[in-house]
C-alpha cells in the first residue's frame, strides 16, 4: 500500500492532531533506533501504528474489537485508554499483513510497557513519551538519558507514569504494574 493512502486512512480515523504526534513518534523512534542499533524500519513501522486505533466515541472500541473478533477485557473497560494499542496490533495484522511479533507487541504495550520487553517495545514506549510535542516537568532529562541509555529512561518514564496516575488517583495496569516489579527486581540482582 503506498504511504499516501495509508496516510489518509490514518488521519480519517485518529484525526490531524493525533496524526502530527505520531509523525513526531515515528522521528524520535527512528533517531533512537539508529543510536541504539534497534532495526530503524520496525520502529519506523511500529510507530507509524501505535496509536492508529486510538479513536473515540461511545463504544466505537468495542465495536473495533468485535470486529477484530478481540475479546474486550474486563481491564480495557476500566482503563479504556489502554485497549487502543491492543487493537491498532490486531488491526495491522489483519489488514496489512503485518505478522512481526516484535513489531505487533512495541504496539500492543506502548502505553502499558509490560514484563519481558524487547528493546523495540522500549523504544516505541520511549519514542512516544518524549516525542518533541510533549511538555511537562522531567522530560529534557528523559530525553537526554534515552540517548545514552535506554534502559535508564525507560525506567525513569515507567516510574514517572504510575506515579502520575497514582497522583491522579487512577487505576494501573496490570501489565504496568508486572513491567515495574521486573524491572525492579532486575536492578535488585545487578546490586547483588
Amino acid at each position: 500500500m503506498e504511504f499516501d493512502k495509508l496516510q489518509e486512512e490514518t488521519i480519517d480515523r485518529i484525526g490531524e492532531k493525533r496524526f502530527a504526534h505520531t509523525l513526531r513518534v515515528m522521528e524520535k523512534a527512528e533517531e533512537l533506533a539508529l543510536i541504539h542499533n534497534i532495526d530503524p524500519e520496525k520502529a519506523k513501522v511500529a510507530a507509524f501504528f501505535h496509536d492508529s486505533m486510538k479513536i473515540k466515541g461511545g463504544g466505537a472500541l468495542e465495536k473495533e474489537a468485535e470486529k477484530y473478533k478481540l475479546p474486550f477485557r474486563e481491564e480495557w473497560k476500566e482503563i479504556p485508554s489502554i485497549a487502543h494499542g491492543y487493537l491498532a496490533a490486531e488491526m495491522i495484522k489483519t489488514e496489512y499483513g503485518i505478522t512481526d511479533e516484535e513489531i505487533l507487541n512495541a504496539i500492543r504495550y506502548h502505553t502499558t510497557g509490560r514484563a519481558g520487553m524487547s528493546s523495540l517495545e522500549i523504544l516505541i514506549y520511549l519514542a512516544d513519551y518524549i516525542e518533541e510535542g510533549r511538555e511537562f516537568p522531567g522530560v529534557e532529562k528523559i530525553r537526554s538519558v534515552a540517548k545514552n541509555n535506554l534502559e535508564e529512561a525507560f525506567d525513569m518514564a515507567l516510574g514517572n507514569t504510575i506515579r502520575f496516575l497514582i497522583e491522579k488517583k487512577q487505576k494501573i495496569s496490570i501489565d504496568s504494574i508486572l513491567c515495574w516489579n521486573e524491572r525492579v527486581n532486575k536492578k535488585h540482582e545487578e546490586l547483588y
